[in-house]
């Protein structure tokens, strides 16, 4: 299945929720304050209906966690959902199921606090 390719390809986090609940933001004012997730994906599904009626599942029960300053590069063939995961987390389609939060806020759409930078140059045209 493409969605367990794309997760040995992210692996786990290097930090479960637990351990990064406990871990004090760094230079925060109010000492204590906790650091929580940049983006968490919980169980995301995301199902594409074909016109012919049959359902292609692009991914399937993901689970990631990525900690404020990490860096996570996807990789992976053509057709693997790499781009899906793309825009489900820019918030331009939601998820069949699961969630998805983006520092501490659920995605329901687009917004300011994320950013994406298409594959094609067609806007410049």
């Amino acid at each position: 299945m493409p969605s367990r390719a794309l997760h040995q390809v992210l692996g786990p986090s290097a930090l479960t929720r637990r351990e990064a609940a406990a871990k004090p933001l760094a230079g925060s004012a109010r000492p204590g304050r906790l650091l929580r997730p940049a983006l968490e994906l919980g169980d995301v599904t995301k199902v594409f209906g074909l016109d012919s009626g049959q359902r292609v599942t692009a991914i399937d029960r993901l689970s990631l966690t990525i900690e404020p300053r990490e860096f996570v590069c996807v990789v992976g063939p053509s057709g693997h959902g790499k781009s899906t995961l793309v825009n489900l987390i820019a918030g331009f389609t939601p998820p069949t199921s699961g969630s998805i939060i983006c520092q501490g806020q659920p995605v329901t759409g687009p917004g300011p606090d994320r950013g994406v930078v298409f594959q094609a140059d067609t806007l410049l045209m």
